[in-house]
């Protein structure tokens, strides 16, 4: 079964259980069986298709991971859609009104079939709505909702951005194959008590992964590196994982805030995230004309596309992770040496097993 274009036919249900984890755990022949999800995607970012068990070479602890099954997955998705409504949003020309656009459009042309439930976050986590409701509720709610404050002086602002992400894993709980947090936000924390590692550690152990829409509080296309579709005029993106490292600036909000290394922890969950440039010399600004949100939106249906369907590998580990331990994933052509120009995305990381496995 191959891989169809992006949201081109409705999505058919096909392998595991609904209830399945993305990263479940079971013991098998004294090994550990995972279940991962991983997206192959070309140079253009669309997804390569076809892929078979023979194509995929795993290591953990210089030890091969033996690739038991591949699987085309494209059941419908359960989505956090989670928005920062903290007063820095609306601190720049258009960004607020952009993360709201950016919001409704998940909300109306997201993977087919999927539940959403609506979380903000600001110095608060709020969940608005459940995977209960129908996406009109949370396109209600949406409404509802404005940032906190209107100074124009972000270092006066509480941001947990941490601690929202913890609060969606939470929601997700229990897990499901596929599970999805969509994050809209400037990038930054200056408020919670959770740390990166400890977000990170939620995120795995849920098997949840995080897909990033982060509007910058920066100025300057030196700044951001353009994807190769990308049009000249546009404003700039970045599409992860890239090649090139993505820069930020110092921290500087709050006693303990600044920029979450929302990179690490996209990777590390298995997850894509964009960032979208801001436009002007002078300021950044995010009143982009009709050419700019098409191209934004263009990028953000490749998010989708990620979220709606991928590879489920079944993966058979040498031995059991004692804690957090990265892994390497390779994508290999028939003849066992690895292909070129594509990027395989997939969970960086692998958790121990739960107690109760």
């Amino acid at each position: 079964m191959k891989l169809r274009a992006l949201l081109a036919v409705p999505l058919l249900l096909v392998g595991a259980a609904l209830e399945a984890r993305a990263q479940a755990c079971s013991s098998e022949g004294g090994s550990l069986r995972r279940t991962l999800a991983v997206n192959v995607l070309d140079e253009r970012m669309q997804p390569v298709s076809g892929l078979t068990a023979v194509n995929f070479r795993g290591r953990f602890r210089d030890e091969e991971v033996r690739i038991v099954s591949v699987t085309a997955d494209t059941q419908p998705r359960r989505i956090v859609l989670l928005v920062d409504v903290s007063e820095s949003m609306a601190t720049r020309v258009g960004r607020w009104g952009l993360a709201v656009e950016a919001a409704e459009h998940l909300l109306g042309t997201g993977p087919p079939d999927s539940t959403i439930a609506l979380v903000t976050f600001a110095e608060k986590v709020e969940a608005r709505t459940g995977f209960e409701f129908e996406t009109q509720k949370a396109r209600q709610a949406l409404k509802a909702v404005r940032p906190a404050g209107d100074s124009s002086d972000p270092s006066g602002t509480r941001t947990a951005l941490r601690d929202a992400v913890m609060e969606a894993t939470r929601l997700l709980t229990p897990s499901r194959a596929g599970d999805a947090i969509y994050l809209i936000t400037d990038g930054y924390d200056t408020f919670s008590r959770a740390k990166d590692e400890e977000v990170e550690a939620a995120l795995l152990g849920s098997g949840a992964r995080l897909f990033a829409v982060v509007l910058p509080d920066w100025a300057g296309p030196s700044l951001f590196v353009e994807t190769p579709q990308g049009p000249a005029g546009m404003p700039s993106f970045i599409l992860l994982p890239l090649t090139t490292a993505l820069t930020v600036p110092a921290p500087r909000l709050g006693e303990s805030g600044g920029a979450v290394a929302l990179r690490a922890l996209v990777d590390a969950s298995g997850g894509l995230g964009m960032t979208a440039g801001a436009v002007g010399t002078s300021a950044p600004r995010f009143d982009y004309n009709e050419k700019q949100r098409g191209w934004f939106f263009s990028q953000a249906h490749l998010l989708y596309g990620a979220m709606g369907e991928f590879y489920r590998l079944d993966v058979e580990l040498p031995e059991e992770p004692d804690r957090l331990r990265e892994w390497r994933l390779e994508v290999v052509g028939a003849d066992g040496k690895k292909l070129k120009d594509v990027y395989t995305v997939y969970p960086r990381k692998l958790a121990p097993c739960a107690s109760d496995h």
